[in-house]
């Protein structure tokens, strides 16, 4: 057998570039462990192809430098390819929540050597319909956020941007009807917006769950009853400030899969880009995907 090798899916955009910066370093970390690097530039290169006909047995390790959005769709394809390989993130994006979830700091050079001498583990991956989450499916009012806002202003505004364009998106509120089917429960109920969460982190809000664990096979999800604009203001601001908040307004649940119909075509989103069709048939896949950590 040849020598082995790793894979760096980069996003050249993300983060203003800042990837392009460290790939003479990560290059230097891996062939200094013995292993051959092999680069996939994911806007110019036909990554779809590589994947399907390039990835085999002496792949190690597939890198994947970028945003959640970036990872989000490398993890879709992985799992799509039935690719038995470990990933290892390398954060250049806005909010990083995908890292943030699996205890990774934001830091290229010590994100390089987590991946490169870290912990294989395996961990839970959300099925939305026919495509995957890493992090987050939304519906309602709010979730055009990251959809809507210009990465321009991602790029030089960070998580900033999401939290200016989601205080002009309070305005347009209106309550949204929903039936919820859970292996529990069933109920219908009017909401603004909710989420389902395979992390504590999403939109760059570090707590929006205290315990959620992505290795549990299990999802919380969260519905975000009509309320006044004050009332809404002040969850977020406790969300925003890491603070633990509880409120007769906010529903609470954990589900293994989750069913979610309703009588309007609602907005959706999975991992910050346009999202499914509704009726929206979702589930925990355990253990899916399986990454480097510390």
């Amino acid at each position: 057998m040849g020598v082995e090798k790793v894979l760096l899916c980069f996003n050249p955009k993300a983060g203003k570039g800042k990837i392009l910066k460290y790939l003479d370093s990560i290059e230097k970390k891996v062939t200094d462990r013995g292993y051959e690097l092999v680069k996939l530039q994911l806007s110019v290169d036909d990554d779809t192809k590589f994947l399907k006909e390039n990835l085999d047995d002496s792949f190690k390790l597939i890198l994947i430098s970028g945003g959640d959005g970036t990872v989000s769709v490398m993890v879709n394809k992985i799992l799509d390819f039935s690719i038995d390989i470990p990933i290892g993130v390398l954060p250049t994006g806005s909010a990083n929540d995908f890292a943030y979830n699996n205890g990774l700091p934001n830091d290229i050079e010590k994100c390089t050597d987590i991946a490169l001498d870290g912990v294989t583990e395996s961990i839970d991956v959300l099925k939305i319909n026919d495509r995957y989450a890493v992090n987050v499916f939304a519906l309602g009012n709010m979730v055009t956020i990251s959809q809507d806002t210009n990465p321009k202003y991602k790029k030089i505004f960070g998580n900033l941007a999401y939290y200016v364009k989601g205080a002009k998106a309070l305005g347009k509120l209106r309550p949204l009807n929903v039936k919820i089917t859970t292996e529990e429960k069933t109920f219908s109920e009017d909401i603004y917006f909710m989420v389902i969460l395979n992390g504590t982190s999403t939109g760059g809000f570090r707590k929006l769950s205290v315990d959620s664990d992505n290795q549990d096979g299990i999802c919380e999800i969260k519905l975000f009853k009509p309320m006044s604009l004050v009332k809404l203001a002040s969850h977020a601001l406790k969300v925003f400030r890491q603070k633990p908040y509880d409120s007769e307004y906010i529903i609470n649940l954990k589900a293994k899969e989750i069913r979610i119909e309703s009588d309007e075509d609602l907005p959706t989103d999975i991992d910050g880009e346009n999202g499914a069709t509704l009726p929206i048939d979702a589930k925990v896949l355990n253990r899916a995907l399986k990454i480097v950590r510390k």
